[in-house]
């Protein structure tokens, strides 16, 4: 797997987007 980086942003948009659900979750 030569394309390291976009696993990286991949993996980081699924981090950011577990966040920001519990986030949602915990304001409502």
């Amino acid at each position: 797997m030569h394309t390291s980086s976009s696993s990286s942003s991949s993996d980081r948009i699924g981090m950011e987007s577990k966040t920001e659900k519990k986030r949602k979750e915990r304001i409502n």
